[in-house]
């Protein structure tokens, strides 16, 4: 059974000025088709990745007022609440906070914004394919 979205009536937003990048990575939005060069689906999946890469570095949140609209956050699954309300929590470690879905949302989306650039600059290494370095990224970071 399905959880109801918290964050359903907020906008998933990416800062204007990593737009064009953010897409030249993302499979729905780039005139690449190839895995390799595209290595995210659709660019809430970049944004999600940036969100745990900034939870994952401890980055500071980032709070962007230009920025550009991507989708409706109504698209996150259960596990993208959960891990957005998991994040958020331990940050801040009051469970009462979690009644403010606007909060969490924001945090959600700061964290992200934090973390385009440096998932940016991860994939655009020259050493390699963008899902190469990916994926030596993960290798890395995630044991």
């Amino acid at each position: 059974m399905s959880m109801r979205n918290p964050f359903e009536s907020y906008q998933i937003a990416i800062p204007s000025k990593y737009s064009d990048k953010v897409k030249q990575f993302c499979k729905q939005s780039s005139s690449q088709t190839s895995p390799q060069y595209t290595p995210f689906n659709r660019q809430v999946d970049f944004w999600y990745f940036a969100f745990l890469y900034a939870t994952k570095e401890d980055l500071p949140p980032d709070h962007l007022t230009d920025t550009s609209n991507i989708t409706a956050a109504s698209i996150l699954d259960d596990y993208h609440i959960n891990h957005i309300q998991t994040a958020y929590l331990a940050k801040n470690l009051d469970i009462e906070s979690l009644t403010d879905s606007r909060k969490i949302f924001n945090y959600a989306a700061d964290m992200a914004n934090a973390g385009i650039p440096h998932v940016i600059q991860l994939l655009s290494d020259d050493e390699d394919t963008p899902l190469d370095n990916l994926f030596f990224y993960l290798e890395q970071n995630m044991k």
